[in-house]
């Protein structure tokens, strides 16, 4: 029997010109880091799409609260066994 766990709170995003990634959770003191092999975006040039180069997410997790007070974030999904992928909808 499992028990069901609490969805994490991203607090914040960075996506860097060279693909570096930057993402701070809520509660968390330390951010994380990773590289984005692919980013794809939408018209307003936010990341729609983005594939790092290695996990972030928990297994359990299949998406992530947002919560980022600097831009209209609406949700994220993730999923990803080696690679974590993320589909981010934004508030327009």
């Amino acid at each position: 029997m499992t028990t069901p766990t609490s969805q994490r709170t991203l607090k914040k995003l960075l996506i860097g010109d060279d693909g570096s990634t930057t993402l701070r959770f809520k509660g968390a003191s330390q951010m994380v880091t990773a590289r984005a092999l692919e980013v794809q975006r939408d018209a307003a040039g936010n990341p729609i799409y983005i594939c790092l180069d290695r996990l972030i997410h928990k297994p359990q997790e299949t998406s992530l609260r947002a919560d980022t007070p600097d831009d209209q974030l609406a949700s994220v999904e993730v999923s990803g066994c080696i690679a974590t992928e993320m589909h981010l909808v934004w508030l327009h």
